[in-house]
């Protein structure tokens, strides 16, 4: 809605009001782009990155799992149909998102389409679907000593498999602790700094965070 309203913005970030940043917007986002720009220069010759990504994530995108619930609705089908199956559907934590006016005109043709697919794979799926270039930039995740495996937190990189065209990520990545979907370790980590002035904390980008908190 944003973007059909304001003609004038070719590219648009998208936060949750449960998301937390230690540091400034400002710097934290230019260094986005910076980065974008670097590995924009340092391309490989098949791919054919845009002047700015058509989506920016903060979590690693990824061929979600076979028993992901959110793909199991009645309403989902008709929504993988569209991009090809399951082996061309790809997710990424959505909370934190920037999305180029080429990225919201794909979603927009896709709704008018009568597709409304869950938001955390529609906007990566529609990106790979288009061979539109998505970006992940990996910012530092915090996790004190070593987190139970039960927790589905790992510090340790993750095999992502082969990169796909256009999707500009390393491919072996760490995943969940201070950034992820529930919030046992991001909420501590949050609060001992919030609450405490004399606490330290490194420059991080939180989730999820709940209660009274501004930033």
């Amino acid at each position: 809605m944003f973007m059909a309203q304001n003609p004038k913005y070719d590219f648009v970030y998208t936060v949750e009001n449960d998301v937390r940043l230690i540091g400034r917007w400002d710097t934290f986002l230019a260094d986005v782009d910076a980065e974008y720009a670097f590995h924009r220069k340092h391309q490989e010759k098949d791919q054919n990155m845009s002047d700015i990504p058509d989506l920016v994530t903060f979590q690693s995108v990824r061929r979600p799992r076979g028993d992901w619930p959110w793909l199991k609705a009645d309403s989902e089908k008709e929504c993988i149909k569209k991009f090809g199956g399951m082996e061309n559907i790809r997710s990424s934590l959505g909370v934190v998102w920037g999305w180029s006016r080429k990225l919201t005109d794909s979603l927009s043709q896709f709704n008018k389409d009568g597709l409304n697919c869950y938001f955390e794979y529609f906007a990566p799926s529609a990106a790979y679907h288009q061979n539109l270039t998505t970006f992940f930039y990996q910012h530092p995740l915090y996790c004190p000593n070593r987190p139970s495996p039960s927790e589905r937190h790992s510090m340790a990189p993750k095999d992502l498999g082969k990169n796909d065209p256009r999707l500009v990520q390393y491919d072996k990545v760490a995943v969940g602790c201070t950034y992820y979907f529930v919030n046992v370790h991001s909420q501590p980590f949050w609060d001992t700094w919030y609450r405490n002035p004399e606490a330290c904390r490194p420059p991080a980008l939180v989730h999820p965070i709940k209660g009274d908190f501004f930033n």
